[in-house]
């Protein structure tokens, strides 16, 4: 009887050491996920953060903005020239338009600028790239996006003309046609969804 009641209780005994190890094996997997997930989580804000912060340093979007925002917009369109003169322009919006309307008979700054535009709109594109593949949410980029987006769909259009008297909508205009003219569908999503993401 004893015997039994001994073996009985080792049993009770070993069960509970299973059940305990059991339980702590769950534990430590479910801390291994929780740390993988926030691991990742963290590895995606870097990766957003990193693009951000290239974007917001690359000289040619820089200038971009620039011509896109003020009337005029002093730029350094040619770096290139030892001359520091010659390398920065005071870029009129008349000027940013027409070189993004023309399609030939470019000036030498009409032409910088249309390369400048161009690069502008790849990185847009990029972006919307990240947004498509889920390794970038839209609501993530609109302190950085939102307002020259604004610019280049005219919806600031009123802002602009209350604060400094100037109307986008002749650049904006342009800017469709553009788009139009050489199917940049991916900058449009872009748009799109910025505008979605940022109301």
């Amino acid at each position: 009887m004893n015997k039994r009641a001994g073996t009985a209780s080792n049993w009770d005994h070993s069960n509970t050491i299973s059940a305990v190890s059991a339980a702590c094996a769950i534990l430590v997997f479910g801390f291994g996920i929780y740390q993988y997930g926030s691991s990742e989580n963290w590895k995606r804000s870097e990766f957003v953060a990193a693009q951000i912060k290239e974007y917001n340093a690359d000289r040619i979007n820089q200038s971009v903005l620039l011509m896109m925002d003020y009337d005029p917009a002093h730029v350094e369109l040619f770096p290139e020239k030892t001359n520091s003169t010659e390398r920065y322009v005071d870029v009129q919006f008349e000027v940013l338009i027409s070189a993004i309307t023309k399609e030939n008979k470019f000036t030498p700054v009409e032409m910088q600028i249309r390369q400048y535009f161009e690069h502008f709109l790849t990185s847009l594109s990029r972006f919307n790239y990240f947004i498509t593949s889920g390794a970038i949410e839209p609501k993530e980029l609109c302190a950085d996006f939102g307002y020259p987006i604004e610019l280049l769909t005219g919806t600031a259009r009123d802002m602009k003309l209350k604060n400094v008297g100037v109307d986008i909508a002749p650049f904006s205009k342009a800017v469709d046609e553009y788009l139009t003219r050489w199917d940049y569908k991916y900058v449009r999503d872009f748009m799109t969804n910025i505008q979605t993401a940022c109301k």
